[in-house]
Parts: structure tokens; sequence; C-alpha cells
């Protein structure tokens, strides 16, 4: 199987993980201050949470989690509600991670606000297309396996 850049994993975009803006950079792309992978200017630089976030499997794009359609459809209420606190939660942890300062309650909490995805979209699931609905749970697990491993910073 051929190279594929981290991207958008439900097949809209195909572009290879970059961020001119967001939260996050491709780290191993030279520029101004990083010469890429392995030169001097990089090793100074700390990753950022949009890079530690994709290199442990949560999709994002553009520096910002990359939600499947299914998410996209909620009602800006419920963004707020559920969306938000989990993006935040993913950040905190990950700069902690980085940090080596791991936070169990705001794992916890990260933990929480997919279990509360998850209730939303079993709600709905009869009225969403199968594709969508297994883009969906798909987009939870990854999360839900992603937070031990970030946690511990492996």
């Amino acid at each position: 199987m051929p190279y594929q850049a981290y991207g958008n994993p439900y097949g809209t975009s195909g572009k290879p993980y970059t961020s001119p803006g967001g939260m996050g950079v491709n780290p191993y792309q030279a520029g101004p201050g990083n010469t890429g992978m392995g030169g001097s200017g990089s090793a100074d630089r700390m990753i950022n949470p949009a890079t530690f976030l994709a290199a442990h499997g949560i999709p994002v794009e553009k520096g910002q989690l990359h939600w499947p359609l299914a998410f996209r459809l909620m009602r800006e209420k419920e963004v707020e509600e559920m969306q938000q606190p989990l993006e935040a939660a993913l950040e905190i942890t990950a700069l902690a991670a980085l940090q080596g300062q791991p936070q169990p309650q705001i794992l916890k909490e990260a933990n929480n606000a997919v279990d509360q995805l998850r209730r939303w979209l079993r709600a709905r699931e009869v009225r969403l297309p199968e594709a969508m609905t297994r883009d969906a749970n798909a987009f939870l697990r990854r999360i839900e396996a992603a937070l031990p491993k970030m946690s511990s910073n492996n």
C-alpha cells in the first residue's frame, strides 16, 4: 500500500495534512525557522496539538478536528454543548501530554464528551444514512482508542 498522508479519512479531500492556519503546522515542511525533518532549527520547536492528535489517529484537517458529516449537521447549541468541550479536552490533553504532565480529569471529561456524542448519534441513527453513522462511530472509536495513549504520551 503506498504512503498515505494525514488528511481527510472520509474521502472528500485527498489533500495531505498541512495547516496554513489554525492550531497546526506541518513540522516536517521546510520553512522559516524549520529546515524540515531532522534539520537544524526543528529540534527546538515543540510539536503542536493538531500534529499530536493526528499522530494518535484522530482526524485533523487545517489544524482542527475533522468532524464527520453526521456531527457537522448538529445544531449550534449541540455543537456548543458536545463538540466544543471535546475539542477543548483533546487540545488540553495533547498539550499536557506534550509537556509530560497528563491531566486525568481532562481525560475523563474527554471520555464523557465522547459518550455524550455517541448517545446523540444513537438517538438519530435511524434517520441518518448508514455510511454517515458508520463514519461517525469510527471517528468516536478513534478518539476513544487515542485517549489512553495520549495520557501516557506513547
